[in-house]
């Protein structure tokens, strides 16, 4: 190849060669570090939205009831098919940005991909509000796909006017109320005691009444923590918002604070159960060591740079708490001497006995003088 043509040759690529995340993104593949972790949690089981998984050949079958919803749609709006189709052509150019892959799709095919899936959308939610269940779905089919459309790989995004991207940003609003707008290093954040060790050492657990999972109030060794009610979809919610933090909120990762905390406090089935009998956590499903596995591994290799401020002085007073000498003592004695019934009654009887025999010595050295 001559020096001419592998100029041309790289200045085709160089001409090419244009950012992909832009500050009009995002709708993002999940990192393939946090992907592989538990791949069902980001793929959709029943219904594709958006390009990234429409050619899935296992979510064809859902392309027809999607079809049927959006012939409803069009019958009961009373607009035209053209004018639908030129509003999104119109809009084609920034919709591809919002993604953060290149799509490998015509503009044609694009159009009529999101045409298609907005209006399922809409008249899904329509025909649920006004018709239930019963027109065109059943109710565990209709869970099911309202499941997947909170998967951060299965989005089209909102109207331009509006406070959130997408469903799955959505959902994480609904869990944010007034997250605090600080954060603090990392490296600066010491790990609080576990739920046993806190609870060892005299500290108590209660729930308090916020609607936001984020506030946690420590004051008077009692750590109050909003409940939540866990059953299987929590995974799967739980790890598309932090990959939405990951990837679009790196200084406001507010769901990835909460989840880095409660692995804190959980490391086996037992520090499940503390939380559990003070009405933290809800289980309808599963066991106790399935949540202790679940939470356990939210944070694994997620990225985690600094902290809630709210945090981050919650988990120094907690510490305070923990390592101080009487509170140490107490743990102690109940982790190596009163952890079974059996041995707690020993304990018992082992003080009784020395207290007596104190007792006497001291009558026998009395007696004396």
């Amino acid at each position: 190849m001559s020096d001419n043509n592998l100029v041309i040759e790289i200045e085709a690529i160089l001409a090419e060669a244009k950012p992909r995340i832009t500050e009009d993104c995002y709708i993002y593949r999940v990192p393939y570090d946090i992907h592989q972790v538990n791949v069902d949690a980001y793929t959709p089981m029943f219904i594709s939205i958006g390009p990234f998984h429409h050619f899935d050949q296992q979510l064809q079958n859902m392309e027809k009831l999607k079809h049927v919803y959006f012939k409803q749609f069009g019958a009961q709006s009373n607009t035209k098919l053209e004018d639908l189709i030129h509003t999104v052509k119109e809009e084609e150019p920034r919709l591809r940005c919002c993604y953060s892959e290149n799509l490998e799709m015509s503009t044609d095919k694009l159009v009529k991909v999101m045409l298609v899936d907005a209006c399922f959308i809409v008249e899904l939610f329509y025909q649920n509000c006004h018709n239930g269940w019963r027109n065109l779905m059943k109710p565990n089919l209709l869970f099911s796909i309202s499941l997947d459309l909170l998967l951060l790989e299965n989005q089209t995004e909102f109207s331009a006017n509006f406070t959130t991207c997408h469903f799955t940003d959505l959902l994480r609003t609904f869990h944010l109320q007034n997250p605090s707008p600080n954060r603090e290093g990392l490296m600066g954040v010491k790990p609080i005691p576990t739920a046993t060790a806190f609870s060892e050492a005299g500290g108590k657990f209660k729930t308090n009444e916020s609607k936001c999972i984020l506030d946690w109030q420590f004051e008077k060794g009692c750590l109050t923590i909003p409940s939540i009610a866990l059953d299987n979809t929590n995974e799967i919610l739980f790890r598309n918002m932090v990959a939405l933090e990951q990837c679009h909120y790196p200084d406001g990762g507010y769901i990835t604070d909460y989840v880095w905390a409660m692995d804190f406090l959980i490391n086996t089935v037992e520090y499940v159960d503390i939380l559990n009998k003070n009405g933290i956590l809800i289980r309808w499903i599963g066991d106790d060591a399935e949540l202790a596995k679940m939470f356990n591994s939210l944070t694994t290799n997620v990225l985690k740079e600094d902290f809630n401020s709210q945090y981050f002085g919650l988990f120094e007073e907690m510490n305070v708490f923990y390592y101080d000498r009487w509170h140490q003592m107490r743990a102690t004695l109940k982790r190596d001497y009163c952890n079974t019934p059996w041995r707690t009654l020993a304990t018992c009887a082992a003080i009784a006995i020395l207290f007596l025999t104190l007792t006497q010595s001291i009558f026998s050295i009395l007696q004396a003088v």
